[in-house]
């Protein structure tokens, strides 16, 4: 029989080995040729699969290494890896790149992305942190900056808000807090001024507004206080200055009215008119009572002294007429009756003297004329008559 790797056609005189890249057939008398996958030196006893990493050479004689980048393992063709893995270190297989690492397809190593990237969803590259994310080279996925801070240029970290400014988690740039507000201590959000603060747009502070005045309605300034109103500083908003004060002359506080004067939430302190004077808190104007009167800016209402009365504007007094008598403190002057006459301070009626005689309103007694003389009463004069009459009379 023919030796190993040997064929012999039927008849032949000798044995010849098999040619490079064939085999003996079962019965040895023909060599057939290796698979595709196989190679065979001349005169093997049979093909071998190439060692991992290599492939049959063009014959078939041998075998040959796959390129970098490639792999094989008994195939008869070096193979390329899919995106997101590489050859093994014998090229024998594919293995996956580890978490944060990317490769193309055909690439030879695993490579980390840059700062602020991370490896696409099939690992074949790398994908940017979306705006407000960031990432260390290496890193499988992007992370969120916390609030107060904003991503790196490169994307690698989180660095603070400049002061007068925040973000929120994932804003991608810091920003200015609205007017009426300023960041919080952790520049996270924005946190509105106080009770009689006010802050500008972009502001890092609250300030308290001055006297005499208060915040706006968004809180962004100050705005002063109406002619009537005051507030110290810091206040929430102007107020109204109490019954008989009115404003000082910066509206920081209040000041009383002079006696005489009143004030009832307006800028100025204020005169009553005649005939009426301050209330006690000075709030508002009273009338004087019946019978008393007062000057514009009097403090009290006073009675007009015996023999006068208020005139008709309770501006002052106004001596009664003639005939006519008024005590201190009355609202009108009256008439004496027949027989009396008002006495000469004008505070009572007194009787006329003997032998004379007066009617209702007269100023002073008078005599009666001749052939007449007064009456009983003295109101009148009566005609003289008898002798006896004379004599009653007298």
């Amino acid at each position: 029989a023919c030796g190993s790797g040997q064929y012999a056609t039927a008849g032949a005189s000798q044995c010849s080995p098999c040619p490079a890249g064939s085999e003996p057939t079962g019965n040895k008398s023909t060599c057939k040729a290796c698979t595709a996958a196989k190679y065979a030196t001349a005169g093997s006893a049979q093909c071998a699969t190439c060692s991992a990493g290599s492939v049959p050479n063009g014959d078939q004689s041998g075998c040959v290494s796959c390129l970098q980048g490639k792999y094989a393992s008994g195939g008869p063709d070096c193979l390329t890896c899919s995106p997101g893995s590489v050859p093994s270190a014998e090229q024998s297989r594919c293995v996956l790149c580890p978490p944060g690492q990317y490769a193309a397809a055909g690439a030879t190593v695993c490579s980390p992305c840059s700062n602020g990237s991370v490896p696409s969803a099939n690992l074949s590259g790398c994908t940017t942190c979306s705006p407000g994310r960031f990432a260390v080279s290496g890193w499988a996925q992007c992370s969120t900056c916390s609030g107060g801070t904003v991503p790196a240029p490169d994307g690698s970290r989180c660095i603070p808000c400049e002061d007068g400014k925040h973000s929120v988690p994932g804003d991608a740039a810091c920003s200015i807090c609205p007017a009426g507000s300023i960041p919080a201590a952790q520049n996270n959000s924005c946190v509105a001024c106080g009770s009689g603060e006010y802050a500008g747009a972009g502001a890092s502070q609250c300030f308290a507004c001055p006297a005499g005045s208060e915040p706006t309605g968004n809180k962004s300034t100050c705005k002063a206080c109406t002619a009537a109103k005051y507030a110290t500083a810091g206040s929430a908003q102007c107020a109204t200055c109490s019954a008989g004060s009115v404003p000082n002359g910066d509206q920081s506080g209040c000041v009383s009215c002079l006696q005489g004067k009143y004030a009832s939430g307006g800028p100025d302190c204020l005169t009553c008119s005649p005939g009426s004077v301050p209330s006690a808190e000075q709030s508002g104007c009273v009338l004087c009572q019946p019978g008393q009167y007062a000057v514009a800016g009097a403090t009290v209402c006073s009675p007009c002294s015996n023999g006068s009365v208020p005139s008709a504007d309770l501006s002052g007094c106004t001596s009664c007429s003639p005939g006519r008598f008024a005590v201190s403190g009355w609202a009108q002057c009256s008439t004496c009756s027949g027989g009396t006459v008002p006495t000469p301070d004008g505070s009572r009626c007194i009787q006329c003297e003997h032998g004379k005689h007066s009617v209702p309103g007269d100023a002073a007694c008078s005599i009666c004329p001749v052939g007449s003389i007064p009456s009983a009463q003295n109101s009148s004069c009566v005609a003289c008559g008898s002798a006896l009459l004379r004599t009653i009379l007298v």
